[in-house]
């Protein structure tokens, strides 16, 4: 959250928005995320494109390792947007500028609460590794902000929920003044609060070792 707090304060950067409504794309950072997830984002990407006028993407990238599996994945892809940028290290910048984002599950989502940009959540996974993890884990809810809100503050679309039509369709009332909106950013207010000043990381942690039915680790004692 200290770093968040210092982004949003920090003088805004110029950054290669190809359209007056800014939307980012969060893919992920693991092989596997980018190329389960880029497919549907990119997809979801170009029929918002086509609905709403002006619409232009940047892709954030956390690293040039991270960019390299993007480029690549996207040489495969077609019929994507065709005002898409990609943009590395620049990640909490991209998300203070957008008016939303799809982004891929996992502390991303947290990122992307702390600097107040509505999301939607989006996870894919092999089959059997989501078969397994479901039943080893039960939760209510996948993404990070959900589980630290106890609520769904971002829609979620899981498996084979997350599609580009349905992201297209549940992202757009998040670019205008709408009450579906309004509602996430008081949500995502909500969450910041419950994180509180400096130290949210470990805190962010505790909750979700809390909801996943786990205890912290004790403090570890000063020595006699």
């Amino acid at each position: 959250m200290d770093a968040a707090q210092a982004a949003r304060a920090a003088p805004a950067q110029a950054l290669p928005w190809p359209g007056a409504v800014r939307i980012a794309l969060l893919p992920g950072s693991r092989r596997q995320e980018v190329d389960r997830i880029l497919p549907v984002l990119w997809a979801a990407a170009a029929r918002l494109e086509r609905a709403v006028p002006g619409a232009g993407f940047l892709i954030a990238a956390p690293s040039a390792e991270v960019a390299a599996l993007v480029r690549g994945r996207l040489a495969t892809l077609t019929g994507g947007p065709a005002h898409c940028e990609l943009v590395v290290g620049v990640t909490r910048e991209v998300l203070r500028q957008a008016r939303a984002a799809l982004v891929a599950s996992g502390t991303a989502t947290l990122e992307t609460a702390l600097m107040g940009c509505p999301m939607l959540v989006v996870y894919k996974a092999s089959p059997l590794m989501y078969f397994f993890g479901r039943l080893l884990i039960r939760v209510a809810h996948i993404g990070m902000v959900n589980l630290i809100a106890g609520r769904t503050v971002c829609p979620e679309f899981i498996q084979r929920d997350a599609t580009p039509d349905a992201l297209a369709a549940a992202l757009a009332p998040l670019l205008g003044d709408t009450p579906e909106r309004a509602a996430q950013l008081a949500g995502l207010r909500e969450v910041s609060a419950r994180l509180g000043p400096p130290g949210a990381a470990a805190r962010a942690a505790d909750i979700v070792l809390e909801e996943l039915g786990l205890t912290p680790p004790a403090p570890a004692r000063s020595p006699a």
